[in-house]
């Protein structure tokens, strides 16, 4: 079985967005896959590309995100939900029915609040697949969580940041993953510390914030070591996860692009 995991990061997901538009422009598109996880904009990233929707991801990077999705509240960055799910469902809506139609099982990883506990929820059966989607991309600190399903629900990337461990879990011998930094990166934890008791009023979220530099950390040591395909940027990527600057965000894509290619062409797959 062959998998495709999709770390988070924001709009540092415009490296992902690159990366999944170049394998499906090259005829390696969703159904090169048999299973397909993604964490926060992974996820959403995720659906899209089982869809076939790629054009979208990007668009939604370069013309939509930057202008609408994060905004300035008493000088702070914070980001709208309720503009999210408007553009899943309207701007560049998600073709539920390709969703599931496709081939491959296709996950998102969400934080349930409510049970203390990260969950991987499968798109292809869900009731609502936008709202899984949003409720795993919704950022602590900087937007309240989500109330979905009786339970509430944020940032699936604050306990899988790389859930490279369920493709593991479900069986894939072949791995693929798209990672937003470069290898050898290792996130500082005294930041996140500094701000996990102001992030939240939920103790497993503030457990979660002050726990997501290790939990990062252990899986890029573990792709460094793992047989499997990563696709990481050449160099740091040089936007923020709350980026709004469109030039910056379209040469994270056509790095993305350029990464997904050499990788291909490293595996003799393309010339």
């Amino acid at each position: 079985m062959r998998a495709l995991v999709i770390g988070g990061g924001g709009t540092r997901g415009a490296f992902s967005a690159g990366v999944l538009e170049e394998l499906h422009t090259l005829g390696f598109g969703a159904e090169f896959f048999d299973y397909i996880v993604g964490s926060s904009a992974g996820g959403c990233q995720a659906a899209y590309f089982s869809t076939g929707q790629t054009g979208e991801i990007v668009r939604a990077f370069t013309e939509h995100v930057p202008e609408n999705f994060i905004y300035a509240q008493y000088g702070i960055s914070r980001v709208d939900l309720v503009w999210l799910e408007r553009l899943f469902r309207e701007i560049e809506p998600l073709s539920v029915s390709a969703l599931r139609a496709a081939k491959p099982r296709v996950y998102a990883t969400v934080s349930n609040i409510t049970r203390e506990r990260s969950e991987c929820v499968c798109l292809n059966d869900a009731d609502d697949p936008v709202c899984v989607i949003v409720a795993g991309a919704a950022m602590a600190f900087f937007s309240p969580p989500v109330f979905w399903n009786d339970g509430v629900y944020c940032d699936g990337a604050l306990g899988e940041p790389i859930p490279f461990r369920r493709a593991v879990e479900a069986g894939a011998d072949e791995i693929w993953v798209i990672v937003n930094v470069p290898r050898g990166f290792r996130r500082k934890a005294l930041r996140l510390r500094l701000i996990s008791p102001f992030a939240s009023r939920h103790k497993y979220v503030r457990r979660l914030i002050r726990r997501r530099a290790g939990e990062e950390n252990k899986a890029m040591s573990w792709l460094e070591q793992a047989r499997c395909t990563v696709i990481y940027p050449t160099h740091a990527v040089v936007i923020s996860n709350r980026s709004r600057d469109t030039d910056a965000l379209r040469a994270t894509i056509a790095m993305g692009r350029a990464a997904a290619r050499e990788v291909l062409c490293d595996k003799k797959l393309v010339r």
